[in-house]
């Protein structure tokens, strides 16, 4: 799986942006080995994360980031990692910035991510414009309201868009809607 954030970016002059997260692989037990380890990778321009198995893995990282927090990092004890992406102006009127996040478990977890990331971003163009193509056609068949109150009919919409993109699906379970969302806490038992 993989995560796709664009942001557009309004700046009067050249700045930085500055990314921090602290990762968290925590399978349950007995897959739990315990401990992660992160690395920046410049020519992926990413952060390459793994545990001691390698059976799980991920990569977070933007095709213009240009700094990252350095050396091999373990445990990663309040010790968040950071990405930099610096932006100009001129720049950030002609084009969104991408965030990418890949995941990936089982057999060679790592190169698979590092595989995985590099087609999102080099595919990124691409999955924008099927994704627009596609919301241009659920938004032409989905029910709207038309009344005097014209915040209500926007409100609905809204509505029916978030369920909309609640609905996942599963090759072995079909479409259903997400049970919820919200942080998974330091643990993976909910």
């Amino acid at each position: 799986p993989a995560i796709l954030v664009l942001l557009a970016v309004d700046v009067d002059k050249p700045g930085t942006l500055a990314f921090s997260f602290a990762p968290r692989l925590a399978p349950q037990w007995p897959a739990s080995v315990g401990g992660v380890a992160a690395q920046w990778d410049s020519d992926l321009r990413a952060f390459r994360i793994s545990e001691p198995s390698a059976r799980l893995a991920a990569i977070v990282g933007s095709p213009h980031a240009v700094r990252g927090s350095q050396g091999i990092q373990y445990l990663l004890p309040n010790a968040p990692m950071r990405l930099e992406i610096d932006v100009d102006p001129n720049q950030c009127r002609k084009a969104f910035i991408p965030l990418v996040f890949t995941a990936v478990d089982g057999v060679n977890a790592p190169q698979r991510a590092a595989s995985n990331y590099q087609r999102v971003v080099q595919g990124a163009r691409g999955i924008v414009e099927r994704h627009n193509t596609s919301w241009q056609e659920r938004l032409a068949d989905m029910t709207r309201i038309t009344t005097p109150d014209k915040q209500l009919d926007r409100a609905f919409l809204r509505n029916a868009v978030s369920l909309r993109q609640s609905v996942v699906r599963s090759e072995v379970l079909g479409d259903g809607l997400v049970a919820g969302y919200g942080p998974a806490g330091p643990t993976s038992q909910r």
